[in-house]
């Protein structure tokens, strides 16, 4: 498991490299504030393509 932290997000994008070509990773968000951690979102599960 790898986590990745953003900090004052100006875009609702993310590039993440790295990844090995035909895997298969799971992805979630979880928001930050003041108060602490939100509820993480459900888990979005993404392929990579062939080289």
């Amino acid at each position: 498991e790898r986590s990745v932290n953003v900090t004052e997000a100006e875009s609702l994008q993310l590039t993440v490299s790295n990844l090995r070509p035909e895997a298969t990773y799971s992805f979630r968000v979880v928001a930050y504030n003041e108060q602490g951690p939100g509820e993480s979102s459900e888990a979005i599960r993404l392929s990579t393509q062939p080289e």
